[in-house]
């Protein structure tokens, strides 16, 4: 109807005239419940006077709210709903995707397996820029389009550096265009931390809560469960097609994100398509680690992109005239493919090239040389065609596109008018022609953006630019940006920072060191670390070369970069942070120095049984200088120092600075403080006598946890009160407790959470009588704990496989790495009295004996930390029962009776009751009825934690004694004992107490 009016006019089928454009949002009208694509502006396009790709950019402006095309939906309530198809996914070459058939059959096969339901896939396809990984993968996204399928599209850009830029384009871009109705029906919770990456999801719901506050780590990986969460929830109504382009450009977190979304997405119907350039690549590159990590993944498959073949290229040639070629026109496709390897970009524009110099014609609608095919001088780069196509435009065109390509790949027409001093509509006009050409397209009308249709049409602008005018534009847009933000440019900081970097002279440094430094804060305000670390580095590097009078931007972005190190899981964040603080104190900057300090931790002692004396003497300074009044700070700075010294024999210091900062968070009444120094202060207020603190300090804790909303706080809380349970010898609190801080752990996805709860489910396991899982899963915690850089994962790997190998009966095995261990750990006083207890198993009692007599020297180690105390004491009680030394016998009572119905745990380790070692410690001192009350009462608490190991150890003890006694009635019940104990240890290979029951049971043959 609208090419038939009145307006318009016909010559040879092709019309011409105003309502071309008219004629497509009618056909957009139209075709309610269909899809309006580019196919049908292909076809529409036949019959004007535009060629297919500007027809179909303005084919777009007229489609209502739209990218490039649309599908009209009806939703439940009613209401019609648009869902783009995003549009560089929709722009795709006239002549469509050849020589591709076999690339194009693997991508369709993994959408199929996404689709039926097979499980997620990852398609990675590389090659050197122009091979068509984009064209490959728009050719995809656009047949799952057509299905049906949700689309997904987001690209990496060279130089701007946004954290997780391409899921930041995909998600915004759906989040923006999807219906009421689409998003209410995903997970609230998630679309909460989704909107720290994704800011439209609280312009579409403002109702939505605050995401969770926490640490930057843990915030990060809530996000990453989000994004999880969202294409999951996405794919259960339709399947997910997610595109991220040129992923050689992309962050750190960009990969760590993808490499994720690998391992969590399960069996959702997403496919995600990444593509990159492998000759990009070098081996510090985060993709380069990320593609080693996803080697041998069976859901990842791998297309490497070559050149075209002869065929393709004839395919390509046939596609862009049109028809099929004659041998002259095949002659000329083999000579274009023998200069262009077969790349189709550089093919197509070479081919460009040649009809644009007359090189090559049509007659009578066929392609022919215009002489011999050996005489043609073919472009001998892409550069050189790409600059052949940009300078037929002229030379005001040439000049405003390069000052395009250094404001980036992506340019607005308002900045761009403004760089090169020209009216607005004369650019457009430029832009235009550009766009009819091919070599832009209009992104967003609205906001009047452009992009390259190719990198290499901006890298080959930009380059052509000497050095110094470089420098000067970027100088230029630098300030225009400057101009245009004002003191908050947002998102946009990365690319001021990029801009002033790049236009760096002595004068400028400062100026380009600040936006460096604000961009490094964006990053970690955007949960990306990684990013942080490179623009802080960056902010250093200039500064330190500049050394500008006032030191204190530079020491802030040391600080910085410390920071972002730590919630990277680089271990180098210790020594930044030393640094720093050092710095801090020779400037005498008290605020800087208690920042450094307050930043140098993980969230408790940096190691257990180990004194870093660096980070407490940064610790003590901060203190000693800073104001003596209450402070959220202060507090924090009390209980930190008191957790790093609560290996040190100094309990009573340690001890007091722990109560002090509880009593200092309380005054101010500030409950993220409290929360913190609750955590912090556990390990140096754990003792035996403190019991009952202990137990309502970590409910406390819990509940502080919710109401502040800090799930790393309420790990650390959960860890505690799981701790707290064993000491009070409840299995079920123990068990919920556990389960709540392994619930947590994964949501936040941090590695040292995740190492610890391992140890602590090594315990559990074990208790239950495991052994063999049990050890699996303490290999599997000292694997993360090394893999992430933990000082103490080999000791605490050592603590467990105690257990597992007291429990098996198999000690001989790790006497060397014990003894090893009590070397190399002094602060673990422990390890010495396992070894001696070891030795005893082994039959080795001189050598035990002779450790007995140093730890009882060393008053068995009264004032080590109240963590280990417990542990460590029941070590030597076993130790001096087993020796039959009444002397060490006795202290050993008189310090473990009063904790008799506590359980003996030490963090990843429960070891008994203390009832059983003064069970035993009383035998020795000859106070059998003590002794039998303390078995008796221990056996209650062991079968009400259902731990088969440590109640029939106790029964074999239980049972020589009461065989001791003589009585014909103690020996029927000695052999009631002995036959359940031996049962049982058979049953949960306890071959040792299996060997003593059944020892025990021989000698009653004969009563």
């Amino acid at each position: 109807v609208g090419l038939s009016s009145g307006d318009a006019t016909e010559d040879n089928g092709r019309y011409t005239g105003e309502p071309v454009e008219e004629a497509v949002r009618l056909c957009a009208t139209a075709a309610a419940g269909q899809i309006v694509t580019t196919e049908m502006v292909r076809l529409l396009a036949r019959r004007t006077e535009h060629s297919f790709a500007p027809l179909g950019e303005r084919a777009v402006h007229g489609l209502p709210e739209a990218v490039e095309a649309v599908e009209v939906q009806w939703t439940p309530g009613g209401a019609v709903a648009i869902v783009p198809l995003p549009r560089r996914l929709a722009l795709t070459p006239t002549t469509g995707v050849v020589g591709r058939v076999l690339e194009s059959d693997q991508l369709l096969a993994a959408l199929k397996a996404a689709v039926a339901g097979g499980g997620h896939r990852l398609a990675l396809l590389s090659g050197e820029p122009g091979i068509g990984k984009t064209t490959l993968s728009a050719d995809l996204a656009q047949r799952a389009y057509a299905d049906g399928a949700t689309v997904l599209y987001g690209r990496s850009d060279e130089d701007l550096h946004v954290p997780y830029q391409p899921f930041v384009e995909a998600l915004g871009d759906f989040v923006a265009n999807t219906s009421d109705e689409s998003l209410a029906a995903l997970d609230h919770r998630h679309l909460s931390d989704l909107s720290r990456l994704v800011p439209q999801v609280r312009r579409r719901m403002p109702a939505l809560a605050e995401p969770a506050s926490t640490d930057a780590d843990a915030e990060r990986h809530l996000l990453f469960a989000a994004i999880t969460a969202t294409l999951s929830g996405l794919a259960i109504t339709a399947p997910v097609v997610l595109v991220l382009d040129d992923l050689h450009w992309a962050d750190k977190p960009t990969v760590l994100l993808l490499r994720h979304l690998v391992e969590t997405l399960d069996r959702a119907r997403v496919l995600i398509v990444g593509t990159y350039r492998d000759s990009e690549l070098t081996a510090t590159h985060p993709l380069t680690e990320g593609l080693a990590a996803l080697r041998g993944d069976p859901v990842v498959e791998r297309l490497a992109l070559g050149g075209l073949d002869d065929g393709g290229v004839v395919a390509l040639l046939e596609g862009m005239a049109g028809h099929e070629m004659d041998s002259a026109g095949i002659d000329l496709a083999h000579a274009v493919r023998r200069e262009t390897d077969g790349n189709p970009f550089f093919t197509a524009e070479t081919l460009r090239y040649l009809a644009a110099t007359d090189a090559i014609r049509q007659e009578d609608g066929r392609w022919v040389a215009a002489s011999d095919l050996s005489e043609i001088g073919l472009p001998e780069s892409v550069r050189e065609v790409v600059g052949q196509r940009v300078r037929g435009l002229g030379e005001d065109a040439q000049q405003v596109l390069t000052m395009a390509s250094v404001i980036g790949r992506d340019f607005d027409v308002a900045l761009l008018a403004r760089v090169t001093e020209r009216e607005r509509g004369f650019v457009l006009g430029v832009l235009d022609a550009a766009a009819a050409t091919l070599i832009v397209t209009e992104v967003d009308r609205a906001a009047e953006r452009f992009t390259f249709n190719h990198v290499l049409f901006q890298r080959t602008l930009y380059d052509e630019l000497s050095a110094s005018r470089r420098a000067r534009t970027h100088r230029r847009i630098g300030e225009l940006l400057e101009d245009e933000c004002g003191d908050d440019p947002g998102d946009r900081i990365g690319e001021l920072a990029h801009h002033w970097m790049s236009a760096t002279k002595l004068a400028d440094t400062t100026k380009a060191a600040g936006y460096a430094h604000r961009a490094g804060e964006q990053a970690l305000s955007s949960l990306a670390p990684d990013e942080a670390i490179r623009w802080f580095g960056q902010a250093v590097e200039l500064l330190e070369a500049d050394r500008p009078d006032d030191a204190r931007p530079r020491l802030d972005a040391l600080i910085g970069l410390g920071d972002a190190q730590r919630q990277a899981g680089d271990a180098g964040y210790r020594e930044t942070l030393l640094a720093a603080a050092a710095e801090a104190e020779a400037m005498g900057d008290t605020k800087r120095l208690v920042a450094a300090a307050l930043a140098n931790q993980r969230g408790m002692v940096s190691g257990m049984g180990m004194i870093d004396d660096d980070r407490v003497a940064v610790l003590e300074k901060a203190l000693a200088t800073s104001h003596e009044g209450d402070s959220g700070d202060r507090a924090l700075l009390l209980a930190t120092l008191a957790a790093e010294l609560s290996f040190t024999e100094d309990a009573g210091r340690f001890v007091a600075l722990a109560i002090d900062a509880e009593a200092m968070a309380r005054r101010i009444g500030d409950e993220a403080a409290l929360l913190r120094v609750l955590n912090l202060v556990f390990l140096p207020l754990w003792w035996p006598e403190n019991f009952e603190r202990t137990m309502a300090a970590t409910e406390e804790a819990l509940v502080l946890a919710d109401r502040v909303g800090d799930p790393v706080a309420k790990f650390w809380a959960a860890m505690h009160r799981t701790i707290a349970m064993a000491n009070a010898v409840d299995r079920v609190g123990m068990d919920t407790a556990l389960a709540l801080a392994d619930s947590v752990a994964t949501d936040i996805g941090l590695p040292f959470p995740k190492c610890m709860v391992l140890q602590a489910t090594c315990a559990q396991v074990l208790l239950r009588g495991d052994a063999d899982e049990a050890d699996r899963l303490g290999m599997e915690a000292l694997q993360l704990g090394m893999a992430t850089g933990q000082p103490d994962a080999v000791m605490m790997f050592g603590a467990n496989l105690i257990g597992v190998r007291v429990h098996q009966g198999r000690l001989e095995e790790i006497l060397p790495l014990i003894q090893q261990a009590a070397a190399d750990n002094p602060g673990l006083p422990g390890f010495m009295a396992a070894r001696a207890m070891m030795l005893c198993e082994c039959g080795q009692a001189d050598e035990a004996r002779s450790l007995l007599d140093i730890g009882r020297a060393a008053d068995f180690h009264r004032l080590a930390n109240g963590s280990i105390s417990p542990t460590t004491t029941s070590l030597w009680a076993e130790v001096a029962t087993s020796l039959g030394d009444v002397d060490a016998a006795a202290e050993l009572y008189e310090r473990l009776v009063p904790y008799e119905t506590q359980g003996v745990a030490a963090g990843g380790t429960f070891t008994g009751t203390v009832g059983m070692y003064v069970a035993r410690l009383a035998v020795v001192l000859g106070r059998d009825d003590d002794a039998l009350a303390h078995f008796a009462q221990a056996n209650s608490q062991l079968r009400t934690l259902d731990a088969p190991f440590w109640q029939s150890r106790n029964q074999v003890e239980w049972a020589r004694l009461l065989i001791s006694r003589g009585a014909d009635a103690d020996a029927t019940r000695a052999r009631e004992m002995l036959y359940e104990a031996e049962s049982t240890a058979a049953a949960y290979g306890c071959s040792n107490v299996e060997r003593k029951a059944h020892a025990l049971l021989a000698s009653l043959a004969d009563i």
